[in-house]
């Protein structure tokens, strides 16, 4: 429908229907992942104050996936079965969906953590008498 994910904070969603306009308005945080094998879903975004990527990344497929397993073990859906089934093809079909301040979070936390073996290597050898 219309204004999905308006005002989302944090957390994750993962939408397999289809969005209608201003999806994602006034969204902060969190992650939306909307399934578009069609590629008609970016028409409804604001590309302005969100951030788009084709697929899913590395360090996102077990929090889709597992959502997805969820979500067939409670409703029976057979479009999650689909996906599920056929994940290496289908999960090229989502887009992710990232308010463009949060992705600028994310990645500084990335960094962050790339540099922190060394940090901590260095406060090690600071307290070594």
């Amino acid at each position: 429908g219309d204004h999905g994910c308006e005002y989302m904070t944090g957390g994750s969603v993962i939408v397999l229907g289809a969005i209608g306009r201003n999806f994602g308005a006034g969204m902060s945080g969190g992650l939306s992942f909307l399934y578009d094998p069609n590629e008609v879903a970016r028409h409804h975004i604001n590309a302005e104050l969100l951030t788009l990527k084709k697929g899913i990344e590395a360090s996102d497929e077990s929090l889709v996936w597992e959502q997805l397993e969820e979500h067939l073990r409670l409703t029976g859906s057979p479009l999650a079965r689909r996906i599920l089934e056929r994940w290496p093809s289908e999960r090229t079909h989502f887009l992710t969906i990232v308010p463009t301040a949060y992705q600028a979070l994310r990645q500084a936390e990335d960094l962050l953590s790339d540099h922190e073996p060394r940090v901590q290597r260095e406060r090690e050898i600071a307290i070594m008498p």
